[in-house]
């Protein structure tokens, strides 16, 4: 179960036909819902992995419906979790999932005003794409480029959620409360990128902690990452 999320607030849309998954987190040893076209609140159809809060649906207007730990534009909906609906033979439960689930439900209108809540980003980096395009620039309160989720998610999965650089890892210190997470540093400046270009999530990220992070970009241009690594060297064999 997640963190309480964000009260509802009269600001919030009731239905939006664009919403669809735009946040997730890590979970552990839980019981979820794998979904294909997968709706709520007239949101766009939707495939993937929630958790659910009970595996016996609830009847809305005649139809089964799955609760499920689930943001709706940053925010707890007003009575209940979000109850999606999803088609006969188009679902799965899971007794004991652990990975990532989907945690809001939004559009990418950066007018929207999303709060955060606990999920798989930290501070510093800033999500927001569908397509694996990474570069263009918008204001935050300093110059940011778009971070995408999804490019970010291949690249932990391919190296995992441990520093590239150190070998921290947020769960084996934390435990369960900090599992998964992790920063991804772009080997490419991206302030240096004038137009879009299409993210390699293998070839152009890596997973690294915060301080590691902090380190690479003590100059500019960036530190690279075998640079930060020859410190480290340095450190122990003084």
């Amino acid at each position: 179960m997640p963190a309480n999320y964000p009260s509802w607030n009269d600001s919030i849309y009731h239905t939006h036909s664009n919403a669809k998954p735009t946040r997730w987190r890590y979970v552990k040893g839980v019981l979820a819902i794998r979904v294909e076209n997968a709706t709520y609140r007239g949101c766009l159809p939707f495939n993937g992995i929630l958790e659910l809060v009970s595996e016996q649906p609830e009847k809305v207007n005649g139809e089964d419906r799955y609760q499920v730990y689930c943001a709706w534009f940053g925010v707890k909906p007003p009575s209940k979790y979000p109850r999606i609906l999803v088609g006969e033979g188009h679902f799965e439960i899971i007794s004991n999932y652990s990975g990532e689930v989907i945690d809001n439900l939004s559009t990418q209108d950066s007018s929207l005003n999303e709060i955060p809540v606990r999920g798989e980003s930290l501070p510093e980096e800033i999500e927001k794409t569908d397509n694996l395009i990474e570069g263009a620039v918008r204001t935050i309160s300093i110059n940011a480029y778009e971070r995408n989720p999804i490019a970010r998610r291949q690249c932990i999965n391919h190296y995992g959620s441990s520093c590239y650089i150190c070998g921290f890892n947020f769960g084996a210190i934390y435990g369960e409360t900090a599992e998964g997470y992790i920063h991804v540093h772009h080997l490419k400046q991206l302030s240096e990128i004038g137009s879009e270009y299409v993210v390699d999530p293998v070839v152009d990220l890596r997973p690294v902690c915060p301080n590691c992070h902090a380190v690479l970009h003590c100059r500019i241009p960036a530190y690279t990452i075998e640079e930060v690594q020859e410190f480290i060297r340095e450190q122990k064999n003084a």
